[in-house]
């Protein structure tokens, strides 16, 4: 791997000037570039390397069960047999000398930095917290358009749309959503559920047994269909158990839609507390209440859906010109 990132370091200078090192800037948005930083460090000592911290391998391993990565972290590694843990304690020794390395970190979420300052021991005033950006796309439709646009995509005009975006995998929740869509039908027996992304289906369509024909599988969509899908539907679903910043909850506020969420890592300051499912963590094991999914989907289908509001949190946190701001006060 170290020849792999020398030789790209040998292509990558031909293009750096040799003067004025002091100047230059090196920004890294993957945590796996260490060997490549180092290169660039040795040749130029002073300039400046950023790190943008877009993911934690342990999150994923442990489905961002928090109260386990800090009790694995802090046992003494002799004493830990498991080869799963010893890996997620090898990976964080590996970040903790990258992010002691670097010249400045940047995270996506207030849960990022907190982490960063309590397990990672970096100093605060090396640590920068920048929420991720959106373009504003967003045609906000009048709901005559939005019966119009739901007749042409053949959806009865009185039926509930709920919209979840993102891959098609377990640290997603999507399980958990389907099951607490069934408790919702018992409500609400004109919601539909559509998923869309990518993944494996087969696990999810078994789950969905019992209402196939209440729920959409779309697979992945072009940005263009998926903004339709935006544009009709009524609340937005994301029962992750990881998130650093989530461009899709950025999209359905953007467009206005209440977002429903889960307290995991990045994704519980995006969501308002009275949208909020908690994650439970226990031991090893992390899971949300179901029915507690299924009783705020609720809530949200039968209130008045407040555009203006959702679509004010995207503008005054989420939009792309506050995170090109942020950066270039960071570069300054």
């Amino acid at each position: 791997m170290f020849k792999y990132y020398r030789n790209c370091w040998y292509l990558l200078k031909e293009y750096i000037p040799d003067t004025q090192s002091d100047k230059l800037f090196f920004h890294f948005n993957y945590n796996d570039k260490y060997p490549l930083i180092e290169l660039i460090k040795k040749h130029f000592s002073t300039s400046s390397i950023f790190l943008t911290i877009h993911y934690q391998e342990w999150c994923f391993k442990l489905k961002g069960n928090t109260s386990c990565f800090k009790r694995l972290i802090h046992t003494d590694k002799n004493m830990i047999n498991n080869q799963k843990e010893k890996q997620i304690i090898k990976e964080y020794e590996e970040e903790l000398k990258l992010f002691q390395f670097v010249d400045h970190l940047i995270c996506l979420s207030g849960y990022t930095k907190k982490l960063l300052l309590n397990e990672y021991d970096i100093p605060r005033d090396k640590i920068t917290l920048i929420y991720n950006g959106l373009k504003d796309e967003a045609v906000i439709l009048a709901e005559n358009e939005k019966k119009q646009l739901k007749k042409k995509l053949f959806i009865q005009e009185h039926t509930k749309i709920i919209l979840f975006v993102g891959r098609l995998q377990e640290i997603k929740g999507i399980e958990f959503l389907i099951r607490a869509f069934k408790s919702v039908l018992q409500q609400e027996p004109d919601a539909h559920l559509v998923i869309a992304g990518s993944g494996n289906f087969s696990a999810y369509l078994k789950e969905a047994k019992d209402c196939w024909h209440k729920i959409t599988f779309t697979g992945r969509m072009e940005k263009e269909d998926l903004y339709t899908y935006y544009q009709i539907a009524d609340v937005g679903v994301l029962p992750s158990f990881h998130e650093q910043c989530s461009y899709a909850a950025m999209e359905m506020m953007m467009f206005g839609l209440p977002v429903i969420g889960t307290t995991s890592t990045g994704l519980c300051e995006m969501i308002r507390e009275e949208n909020r499912v908690e994650i439970i963590e226990d031991g090893n094991t992390v899971s949300i209440s179901e029915s507690r999914l299924a009783q705020i989907i609720c809530e949200n289908l039968n209130n008045d859906k407040d555009t203006d509001s959702c679509r004010q949190t995207y503008l005054e946190k989420y939009s792309l010109e506050k995170m090109h701001e942020a950066l270039q006060e960071i570069y300054r």
